[in-house]
């Protein structure tokens, strides 16, 4: 709240200075609620949040098809530090819609429905147009052999090079997981084009394209994994969105041999 000081001896100067003092007064009943303080308000503006569930008819993870048919909720938060630093929380599950009695493709027995949360952790640094993202992955099965990961990854904005309409997301991730002595390497970039903006004018729906190639290794397994995801999101208000679309993968890996799935995902997002 500004504060206003006026230096005056006339009279005309004493009404300006009672004129500020109820604009004053005028501010002050507008703040009554907490978030409403300036010191809070600033504060929750560098938060940012978002939740959605989402389906997938099939659950693949890099280069291994762990069950079909799952339902995934997310919930992710983020907290802008300033001077380019940033902090990140989430929680992402998949728990499989059919009943369940077969083993995983490590061999772990799967009795009723597959289950499957993460939660992971990190902070980020921009830079440019590049940004730094470093964090921490724990994976948790209701079968147990939970494991420990750490990430690094870089990704940049070609906004600038190409303009906000054509621009690509490129990125590159490793990946280290403390429990299975495992390394991943992964690579890929994305593409969202505005769709509606150009054939109506109206700048709610994108077309999203992506593609990605990895390779994981543990001492006892290895995969080599490449696909793409093609669909679209409709942004349905400010902070609520749909989407839905189509993926690939093609896989070779020494407990599934060589293959490829086609599969379908969509979800509903609400976030600020």
């Amino acid at each position: 709240m500004k504060k206003n000081i006026i230096i005056g001896v006339s009279l005309i100067g004493c009404s300006i200075f009672a004129g500020a003092a109820e604009t004053t007064e005028s501010e002050k009943a507008e703040i009554n609620t907490l978030a409403s303080e300036p010191f809070l308000s600033s504060a929750l503006e560098r938060f940012s949040g978002s939740v959605s569930v989402g389906y997938e008819s099939e659950y693949m993870f890099r280069g291994y098809n762990l069950c079909s048919g799952i339902v995934s909720p997310t919930v992710n938060l983020g907290y802008d530090l300033g001077a380019g630093f940033g902090v990140y929380a989430g929680y992402w599950a998949a728990l499989s819609v059919d009943d369940l009695s077969e083993t995983d493709p490590f061999n772990n027995t799967v009795d009723g429905h597959y289950c499957e949360s993460d939660f992971s952790a990190g902070i980020t640094y921009s830079i440019e147009n590049f940004e730094i993202d470093v964090g921490y992955i724990a994976y948790v099965y209701d079968t147990g052999g939970n494991t420990n990961e750490i990430k690094a990854a870089v990704s940049y904005d070609t906004s600038e090079l190409f303009g906000e309409d054509f621009a690509l997301t490129p990125y590159a991730a490793g990946y280290y997981d403390l429990t299975l002595s495992a390394k991943t390497l992964e690579g890929g970039l994305s593409y969202s084009a505005p769709i509606t903006k150009w054939l109506i004018g109206s700048n709610w729906g994108t077309l999203d394209i992506a593609g990605y190639a990895g390779y994981n290794y543990t001492p006892e397994s290895h995969s080599f994994y490449t696909g793409f995801a093609f669909g679209g999101t409709a942004s349905i208000t400010e902070y609520c969105s749909v989407s839905a679309g189509m993926r690939y993968q093609y896989y070779n890996n020494e407990i599934s041999d060589c293959g490829s799935k086609v599969w379908f995902g969509t979800s509903i997002s609400v976030g600020f």
